[in-house]
């Protein structure tokens, strides 16, 4: 499917583009965010139709998103030549600020239609209230019927709107129709939109971005002590031109750097710095989805996180054991790494074998998977048993507790996993 954008509906005489000129969200014009967006949701061809081109021009061939699609600028009295096929295309509104998971639905579906909310958001109301209908600013429209508007003069949003809908008043698509479920941040959250009018319009979009970036089925460690504090970096990492995977290697140093200073018996020390790892960690995912930057190489994070974590169980009991594997601290911590192992296999099967029929992974499937969730042996908790039982009970004593509450975890998630694979139980629906 292609796409084509309309610049000119913010357009000033002797101004450019909304899409352009406003202060950036999320570090990047909106241009830029359109341009990712399509990129993320596998549309490579993309089509601005504008009234003045040289400044679209110029941002398209600064913009490195548009280097890896066919992105070209059209000039408004030539719209129609973007039209040269009767295949489906994607039509978005400039100056909209749209996330992806409606683009996403919209051309999934399996005929033409626009996006509208009936249910708006308060941010969005006073706009909705001044116009005919609640458009998310995107529709999916047939190549012969807007190559006919344009051919006709019709170039601007609202009355493209206005002709698709009075012409075809069943291929209306609403979204709350959309599931609110997202797997990729493992929470309900309705997606927004919203029409671009001022800058304060774009800190409202921000807001909206960050809380998006969010995952759910948390830790306490992580939903108490790191979200604010990781939601505040990536607010104002946005603006930055540090990438995600720029904070993926930094993470992995800084987790490296704790396995090292664990054997340099720096053991106190660098278990404050594991809880800072921690911190560190939830920052890649969060601003790869708040700047659309997702990649092969953050999906591999997951297994770099295993070895770096099952390097801190065994250098600490390795240190623990004074370099003997054949002590107690030693069993214990690959004990540990063990039943971390097999959580992780637990997870792994619970989605092949049920989650995924569902989308919903073992952490969220009921409320009570999303309160084990919580308090469950993982990472961010052992970090803190070592962290709040050591000083007073010795580190070998609070390392064997890790395992014994890592144990009591798996035993519970492991018999909740056999009791939903066996009964076919749906997942619970509630929000989280």
């Amino acid at each position: 499917m292609k796409s084509i954008i309309l610049a000119n509906e913010s357009y000033t005489e002797g101004q450019p583009s909304r899409l352009i000129t406003l202060d950036r969200l999320c570090g990047v014009t909106l241009l830029e965010r359109h341009l990712r967006t399509l990129k993320t949701c596998k549309i490579q061809r993309a089509t601005i139709i504008v009234q003045n081109g040289t400044e679209i021009t110029q941002a398209i061939a600064e913009s490195r998103t548009a280097s890896h699609a066919f992105t070209q600028a059209v000039e408004q009295e030539h719209a129609a030549t973007a039209c040269d096929d009767d295949g489906d295309i994607l039509l978005i509104a400039g100056d909209y600020f749209i996330e992806q998971r409606l683009i996403d639905y919209l051309i999934n579906m399996s005929k033409p239609g626009v996006l509208v909310d009936r249910n708006p958001s308060r941010e969005t109301r006073d706009f909705v209230s001044r116009s005919t209908h609640a458009s998310a600013g995107c529709a999916v429209v047939t190549g012969k019927t807007l190559r006919s508007l344009f051919q006709r003069g019709i170039h601007r949003w609202e009355n493209i709107l206005d002709s698709l809908i009075s012409n075809d008043a069943d291929a209306i698509f609403d979204i709350d129709a959309i599931p609110t479920y997202s797997h990729s941040i493992r929470r309900h959250r309705r997606s927004r939109w919203m029409k671009i009018v001022e800058r304060n319009d774009l800190e409202v979009a921000h807001t909206w971005v960050i809380d998006g970036a969010q995952k759910g089925s948390l830790d306490l460690p992580a939903q108490v002590l790191h979200a604010p504090i990781e939601n505040d970096l990536v607010s104002r990492l946005t603006a930055t031109s540090i990438t995600p995977n720029q904070i993926t290697l930094i993470t992995s140093v800084a987790a490296w750097i704790v396995t090292w200073g664990i054997l340099s018996g720096f053991m106190w020390l660098s278990l404050v710095g594991a809880a800072f790892v921690g911190i560190l960690d939830g920052l890649d995912g969060k601003l790869a989805r708040a700047k659309l930057m997702t990649s092969k190489v953050g999906e591999l994070e997951h297994l770099s996180d295993m070895l770096f974590e099952y390097s801190w169980w065994l250098s600490l009991g390795w240190v623990l054991g004074q370099g003997s594997v054949s002590s107690p601290a030693f069993m214990t911590a690959i004990g540990l790494v063990a039943v971390n192992f097999a959580d992780t296999v637990i997870g792994v099967l619970f989605w092949l074998l049920l989650g995924r029929t569902h989308n919903r992974i073992l952490d969220n499937y009921t409320r009570f998977e999303l309160a084990v969730r919580k308090i469950s042996g993982r990472r961010n908790i052992y970090v803190w048993i070592l962290l709040l039982i050591g000083p007073f009970t010795g580190l070998e004593i609070a390392l064997s507790a890790c395992v014994w509450w890592g144990v009591v975890s798996i035993a519970v998630r492991g018999g909740r996993t056999l009791w939903f694979v066996l009964t076919r139980q749906a997942p619970s629906e509630f929000s989280f």
